[in-house]
């Protein structure tokens, strides 16, 4: 089996598994090119494939993931704070500090976001 990628207008569009006697022929106007390592949306120059930059939604989407982890990792330090302050007692330093870091991060992902 030989792997191939379809390259039309010189982006990959496709990759395919297929037998070197087979009679398989390619989209009209595709180029083929075997290659073990080409992706979908790889772009081709003739002589090598390059990975395409991850769009600004992609980009955006791997950040909002992380802020929804570092929300889910606030909840036990924010819900010690507020059962401190509802017994009128003062919160452990720990989970303030905690909460203050995790709100940190989620600032610098927040200003990393593409727009």
């Amino acid at each position: 089996m030989i792997r191939t990628a379809i390259i039309e207008n010189g982006i990959v569009t496709n990759v395919v598994m297929h037998d070197s006697g087979s009679d398989w022929v390619a989209p009209e106007g595709a180029a083929l090119v075997a290659s073990e390592t080409a992706s979908l949306g790889d772009c081709w120059d003739g002589s090598q494939f390059t990975a395409q930059p991850p769009s600004p939604e992609q980009i955006n989407a791997g950040i909002r993931a992380r802020l929804a982890e570092t929300d889910a990792r606030s909840v036990r330090s924010l819900r010690a704070i507020l059962e401190a302050q509802a017994a009128g007692t003062a919160p452990e330093a720990a989970d303030v500090a905690m909460l203050a870091e995790l709100n940190a991060q989620a600032a610098l992902l927040r200003a990393a976001l593409v727009t």
